[in-house]
Order: structure tokens, then sequence, then C-alpha cells
């Protein structure tokens, strides 16, 4: 009796099933390695944000300045930088190199697109001025502290007008000022990694969030263009 084998036409089938298939689940794998790291990026948030708290309690209920006097040599944490950032002095309570950065990441090194201190809160002491007292934030629980971010400090002005190459907060892209999204005021200056970054958002169309109070949470990133009162103390 002869054997019958498959018809190029009955492989050509199995080929064009298996093809469907992979198209279907491939955006599955990615939206769920994505929600994964989503997952990881939320604890780091949720450790610096922490970390943020246990350095309030031992200074006097001030939370730590975003910058601080010029050091000697590069930091341990931000390398490159030439004062201590919120990352140092928070770093103590921390431990973990790790939890500084971003799995979804841009990849610009410790300093930038990972995680950024909103300066409201956490201001640059180089030249003047003070802590901020935790005691004068109004809403602790409603003010950005630590954030998915392209740079290690970050304003609202970055929400909405993102300079040089990692200056922005991550899905704040208005859609409506830059239906082509060919860029508008500084933002032209972004590219590759931190362009898709800002326009997309890091995690699923959003970032993850540390608050005033020490909680951590995934907001949307047009949530965040939208309510810029967040970066407010007072």
């Amino acid at each position: 009796m002869m054997k019958r084998g498959f018809t190029l036409i009955e492989l050509l089938v199995v080929i064009a099933i298996i093809a469907i298939l992979a198209a279907i689940l491939f955006p599955v794998f990615a939206r769920a390695r994505e929600k994964a790291r989503q997952s990881s990026c939320l604890s780091n948030v949720k450790q610096l944000a922490m970390g943020a708290m246990m350095y309030t309690g031992d200074y006097d209920e001030t939370y730590p300045p975003g910058l601080v006097q010029p050091v000697p040599g590069p930091n341990p944490v931000l390398t490159g930088l030439t004062s201590f950032s919120a990352h140092d002095q928070i770093y103590p309570y921390v431990k973990n190199l790790q939890v500084y950065e971003c799995p979804s990441g841009t990849g610009g090194g410790l300093h930038s697109g990972n995680y950024g201190f909103n300066r409201t809160l956490c201001p640059d002491l180089r030249t003047s001025g003070s802590a901020m007292r935790m005691a004068l934030v109004r809403r602790p629980a409603d003010v950005f502290m630590v954030l998915d971010s392209g740079p290690y400090m970050v304003t609202k002005s970055n929400v909405t007008n993102p300079t040089y190459a990692f200056w922005y907060v991550p899905g704040a892209w208005d859609a409506a000022r830059d239906p082509d999204g060919v860029g508008y005021h500084s933002s032209g200056n972004l590219s590759g990694a931190a362009r898709s970054d800002y326009m997309s958002g890091r995690h699923n169309l959003g970032i993850n969030i540390g608050f005033g109070d020490g909680h951590a949470k995934w907001m949307s990133g047009q949530y965040v263009l939208g309510n810029l009162h967040h970066w407010d103390v007072l």
C-alpha cells in the first residue's frame, strides 16, 4: 500500500494557520511581558518612596532635596553628577542600586531614563532655599514625589514642554498639539527611545508614581498631562 503524504496545499494551509495564531498571540505575550515589568517597576517606585519617607522621618520631617551642595567626584548612585541628588540621599535607606533602574527604562544611565523626583517637593538647594517640610504640604497623598521619568529631577513644565535629550515625562505627549508626532516646542530634540517613551508612556500608556505620603500606583500618561495640580505642594 502506497503511503500518502501531505500535499503542498495542506502544508501551506497549516503554515498560514500558524502564522495567523502567531500574529494574534505575539501582541498578547508582549502585553503580558510589559505588565510584569510594570509590576516590577511599581515595586521599585514604592521602595524609593518609602526610602524618602524614612529620610523624612530622620531629618525633622523634611523631604530629601532634589539636589544639594557640590561634592568632590561622582556620586555613588548618579554617576556623572557633581551634586548629591535625592537618589543619593535616600540610598542609605534603600541600599539597592537595582531599584533605581526601571525595567522598561530608556537605558540612559541612573541619572536619566529611569526615575525622577518632583522638583517642587524636592527642590534644588545648590544656591539657595530650604528643604520642603512635610507640614507645609497641603495634601501629601495627592502630590507626586518620585515617578517614571526622563530626568532625575522633573517639573510640571517638563510635562507640557519637553526639552533636550531627556527632560520629559513619559506618556505626556499631547496628540492635539502634535497630531503627526513631529514634535512641538522643544520636543523636537527628543529622538529614538526617549521620543517613544514620551509619546506612548513607559508602561501600557502610563507610568508608576510614588506620592508624598509614601504610597505608589500606576497612572495613565494622559491623566498626568491633564492634571498638573499633582505637582504642586501648596
